[in-house]
């Protein structure tokens, strides 16, 4: 084959004249050559396109599996934090009541009966004092632990207080893939020394039946015997239908109190 070598290559159609086209041995290697580049090409764009989805996967994975971590870590971070203001709010004596101890080291039963000695001395008519059994120090496992079966979930709780009452509002939303949450809303009201007393509220305001979203607001009055200034945090407790808890957290006053 010569150098001026030509390849004719013939264009025909029924109602048009034919073309002719004469080409190069050397365009047609490099046409036969562009097409497999072009082919291999796209063979590694495929390929890349796999190993970097994988890749990317991967990380989304460890992402939301770290992002988990931290929640969970900020939750017991602020268990803890709650459970520091709540020793905190207390004094020394009232501690030491809960704990049934007194600043010196001996029991309430020891000081009755040291203070009981002169009253005794002193005229036989006086009778013998009978101690108090001390309260018992409040669990804070109780007021703290943390419920999510992934069932439903809280956003926007607010407080306000009303008068000698209370008005919470929440955001309750259902986390069941179609399917219909039937259950009712339990609140708890949490003083500065770690006492937990529930509240009565209208049921048509805590119970629920949802699909994906409602708005709670209940009112209630204080827990008798209990000010403002007492009120430490609300505890609110989601019961599914069995009446077992779905959902549970204390949220401290400071978070979520609105004027």
């Amino acid at each position: 084959m010569t150098n001026d070598t030509k390849y004719n290559v013939l264009f025909m159609r029924d109602d048009t004249h034919v073309r002719r086209f004469r080409v190069s041995p050397g365009l047609m290697k490099g046409l036969v050559w562009g097409v497999g580049l072009l082919v291999l090409l796209a063979c590694l764009a495929v390929y890349g396109g796999i190993h970097f989805w994988r890749i990317n996967a991967g990380l989304a994975s460890e992402n939301r599996t770290l992002r988990q971590q931290l929640a969970e870590a900020n939750i017991r971070l602020e268990r803890l934090s709650n459970v520091e203001k709540i020793l905190k709010s207390n004094d020394p004596e009232d501690m030491q009541s809960l704990l049934g101890t007194t600043p010196d080291g001996k029991g309430g039963d020891a000081k009755a009966k040291d203070a009981g000695q002169p009253a005794a001395q002193a005229s036989q008519a006086v009778q013998p004092q009978v101690a108090m059994p001390a309260a018992p120090p409040p669990n804070l496992v109780e007021l703290f632990s943390h419920t999510d079966m992934h069932q439903a979930s809280l956003d926007n709780v607010q407080a306000r207080f009303s008068g000698n009452g209370m008005q919470l509002r929440m955001d309750l939303n259902n986390l069941l893939a179609d399917k219909t949450l039937n259950g009712r809303v339990d609140i708890f009201v949490l003083n500065n020394s770690g006492r937990m007393e529930g509240v009565s509220a209208p049921d048509s305001d805590l119970v629920f039946s949802i699909q994906r979203f409602k708005r709670i607001q209940a009112s209630f009055d204080l827990p008798k015997g209990m000010e403002r200034n007492e009120v430490f945090a609300v505890r609110i407790v989601i019961k599914g239908q069995e009446g077992k808890a779905i959902f549970s957290e204390t949220y401290p006053l400071a978070r979520i109190l609105s004027s």
